[in-house]
């Protein structure tokens, strides 16, 4: 699955809207929703901060919530 469809996805099982995920991130609805489009990538502190508020890891959102790759950097 594409970043795109793992943020919906977990975005989804936290119960969130859009809206809520963008306010407890402190960035805008419309950047979830471009993130969520496809239409623009999120930074690397963007990408932690939406892991950790979604309670899953960097990994889970870029390459799913079934891969076991790692993410060095």
């Amino acid at each position: 699955m594409a970043f795109k469809d793992n943020l919906y996805y977990f975005r989804a099982k936290a119960g969130l809207t859009q809206q809520e995920l963008a306010d407890k991130c402190g960035v805008a609805r419309s950047y979830v929703s471009a993130f969520e489009l496809g239409t623009r990538t999120p930074t690397l502190a963007t990408l932690k901060n939406l892991a950790s508020t979604l309670d899953c890891s960097v990994n889970d959102l870029v390459y799913g919530p079934d891969k076991t790759k790692e993410v060095t950097a």
